[in-house]
């Protein structure tokens, strides 16, 4: 039976271009699995949305499903993160995820946008079972008691002066940890829940600090505290054991490669982050020229890192570069002719690698149109070998949408509408 995935991520529009960059990678490295990928956002570009739509159906033959999930209230989100060190609102999307994504969704693994990386197998941390618990977490924070190593509970809050800190700065690293879906709505948490632990909080530290919790990490330690379950413990109990969210702050201490191989790569705790690196090639899609690093500012052991994800930034580079994106004001470039004749619009292709596409490459072709017309007639010249040009008509009845022209061939999908048309170079 085939693997399953949920994955999930939220980000503005800066992020995005390295959002593409671990679709790639997830791609590349779970080959054997059906994703379904859960993008949060509130006002992210509709030409982002469908570069990265456009993507998913152009990588390992479509096996990333993706949804766009648009968040309300996202001035409360920001809100919270006005007290949290520096994040923004979209950071704190997760945190009613089990509100925001399908009922039959009962688990997701969310991924950091831009600096994470999913390198190798996450079957046995997405399957990990929760115990209960809501969380499934790469611990970052223990407290010491009897010589040992163990666990924050919801009673640590109560000590103000050492506990509640310790735990507001994060029990664990929010790169990349499971959600039990199932039970957060079970518990019934909502949004107001997380606004009422932050008013607490600004009433205990002062409403005029604004480094009261270190990001989502610090909100989501406080209010989850004693209701995690930490990757691997009891049975190691280690802060350096990460592999599921292998933060490249491990060089600050360590000179050796870790004794496991990590399945996810967070670069965190790094001089810059990975898209500010100087390589052999530079990307411009990924990267601006006046932001660049000497990887010789990178401790012994992270460049390695860094340039495995520039390989998957060229890859989603070469992948981007076959499909241009243009405005429907440039929508006259690609289409010889369009004009309305009573009920009736005709329209020709005159791209040429798409008009001479084989047809029995063509599995469907559906144009849905606007009021402005019933019909529209489709006219394609498809050329077959020898046999010279064959004209192809297809008529579709109208449907009260914007204009969506969905061209499907075997290998890839490209969409033309009102806002955004994706062609083949």
């Amino acid at each position: 039976m085939r693997k399953q995935y949920n994955i999930m991520t939220s980000c503005d529009n800066n992020l995005v271009p390295y959002v593409a960059v671990g679709l790639t990678a997830m791609a590349h490295n779970l080959k054997d699995a059906d994703i379904d990928f859960f993008f949060l956002h509130s006002h992210v570009s509709q030409n982002n949305i469908e570069m990265l739509e456009v993507l998913c159906k152009e990588l390992e033959n479509g096996k990333i499903h993706f949804h766009e999930i648009l968040v309300p209230h996202a001035e409360v989100y920001s809100e919270l993160a006005e007290y949290g060190t520096g994040w923004t609102g979209e950071a704190y999307y997760s945190l009613c995820s089990h509100l925001l994504l399908p009922d039959e969704i009962d688990r997701v693994l969310y991924l950091d946008a831009g600096d994470t990386l999913i390198v190798g197998d996450i079957a046995p941390y997405y399957h990990y079972d929760f115990q209960g618990k809501s969380l499934v977490v790469t611990g970052s924070r223990y407290k010491p008691y009897n010589g040992n190593l163990e666990l924050f509970s919801a009673d640590d809050l109560g000590d103000w002066k050492e506990g509640l800190p310790g735990i507001l700065r994060g029990i664990f690293n929010s790169g990349s940890y499971m959600m039990n879906l199932d039970k957060m709505r079970k518990d019934e948490r909502t949004l107001a829940d997380y606004q009422y632990l932050s008013l607490k909080l600004r009433e205990l530290f002062g409403d005029d600090n604004h480094n009261i919790y270190w990001g989502d990490q610090g909100l989501l330690s406080a209010t989850f505290v004693g209701d995690v379950r930490y990757y691997g413990f009891p049975e190691i109990r280690n802060l350096w054991y990460m592999p599921y969210n292998f933060c490249l702050w491990y060089y600050d201490r360590m000179n050796e490669k870790p004794n496991y191989s990590p399945a996810i790569l967070h670069f965190a705790g790094t001089a810059f982050k990975p898209w500010n690196g100087t390589y052999p090639i530079f990307t411009e899609r990924f990267q601006k020229k006046e932001q660049l690093h000497s990887m010789n500012e990178l401790k012994n052991g992270q460049a390695g890192y860094f340039y495995l994800w520039h390989e998957y930034a060229i890859m989603a580079d070469t992948i981007l570069d076959k499909i241009v994106f243009v405005s429907r004001n440039n929508l006259r470039r690609h289409f010889r002719q369009i004009c309305l004749l009573n009920d009736i619009v005709l329209v020709h292709l005159v791209r040429t690698r798409i008009v001479q596409c084989p047809f029995h490459q063509i599995l469907n072709l559906s144009i849905f149109l606007d009021n402005a017309a019933r019909n529209v007639v489709f006219m394609i010249f498809a050329k077959e070998g020898n046999a010279g040009n064959r004209r192809l008509d297809f008529v579709y009845p109208a449907l009260d949408v914007c204009a969506v022209v969905v061209f499907l061939r075997l290998d890839c999908m490209y969409f033309f509408d009102d806002r955004t048309i994706g062609l083949a170079n």
